[in-house]
C-alpha cells in the first residue's frame, strides 16, 4: 500500500512571526462554538483590502522573495458569512480581488496581524493509481530508488 504524506512549506514569511508573540486565545468556530488555539501575531506593512465583491477582508501575507504570497480571506463575523463569501468566489471575483490587493494601493503601514498557527498537510492513497500504471512503473520506481540509494 502506497501512502504519501506531503508537508507543504512555502518558505519563510517576509516578516517573521516571533515565537514569543504566539499566544493561546479563543477561536470562534461559530457564535456558540469556541475552542482554544495558538495565534501568531506581528505588526507591520501589509496589503489589506476590504472587498465589496466578496463581502470580506483580504490580507496578503508575502513569503521571503516576494514571489509567493498567502492570501487570507476573512468574512465578517456573522451567521452564514463564510457560506456567503464562498458562494461569491468565482474566477472573475477572485481575479478582481487579487488585482486590487497586488496593486499596492491598499498597503497599510502599521497593521497588526493575528492569525491561528497552522500547518498544511495532505495525505494521498496511491495504491490504485500506481497499480493502474502497471509493473513497468513500479520497476522504474524500484530501479530509481536503488540508484539514488547507491549513489
Amino acid at each position: 500500500s502506497w501512502n504519501i504524506t506531503l508537508l507543504l512549506s512555502l518558505g519563510e514569511w517576509a516578516a517573521k512571526f516571533e515565537t514569543e508573540d504566539t499566544k493561546r486565545d479563543n477561536f470562534y468556530v461559530s457564535h456558540d462554538q469556541i475552542t482554544m488555539t495558538k495565534y501568531m501575531k506581528q505588526k507591520g506593512k501589509f496589503n489589506y483590502y476590504t472587498s465589496e465583491e466578496l463581502r470580506a477582508h483580504v490580507l496578503q501575507m508575502p513569503y521571503k522573495g516576494d514571489d509567493i504570497s498567502m492570501i487570507i480571506i476573512l468574512p465578517p463575523f456573522e451567521d452564514d458569512a463564510l457560506y456567503t463569501t464562498v458562494q461569491k468566489m468565482t474566477p472573475e471575483t477572485i481575479q478582481g480581488v487579487m488585482a486590487e490587493v497586488r496593486s499596492g494601493f491598499y498597503e497599510v503601514d502599521d497593521l497588526t496581524v493575528e492569525i491561528p498557527k497552522f500547518k498544511i498537510e495532505q495525505s494521498l492513497e496511491l495504491s490504485d493509481t500506481l497499480s493502474k500504471l502497471g509493473a513497468s512503473f513500479l520497476g522504474w520506481v524500484d530501479l530509481t530508488l536503488n540508484f539514488l540509494i547507491k549513489t
